[in-house]
């Protein structure tokens, strides 16, 4: 990744609660004090990303999918679209 900084920062956050075993992966990207997020299962996702967007409204990307919901690379997305974000703006980051 590139080096981030106090107006650039990333996550792969699980949208299970702390004390779940974790159910999925989306990407959080911050830039310049706002944040964003990017579900790689897009409109598939939306029951299960319902609490996070209630706890945290913030924008979310697209929501045609990257990942099948059969599919667990969830994490791995999430990186790739961080990389994205970082790479390109949020521009790209939120038309995944």
């Amino acid at each position: 990744m590139p080096p981030v900084s106090r107006t650039r920062r990333v996550y792969v956050v699980n949208i299970d609660s702390s004390s779940g075993p974790g159910i999925h992966w989306v990407a959080a990207l911050d830039m310049h004090g706002r944040r964003y997020y990017n579900d790689p299962l897009g409109h598939h996702g939306k029951a299960q990303r319902k609490e996070l967007e209630t706890l945290e409204p913030y924008e979310f990307a697209e929501d045609d999918p990257e990942q099948e919901p059969h599919e667990t690379n969830c994490g791995v997305r999430a990186l790739v679209a961080l990389r994205i974000g970082l790479e390109c703006g949020v521009e790209c980051f939120l038309a995944l």
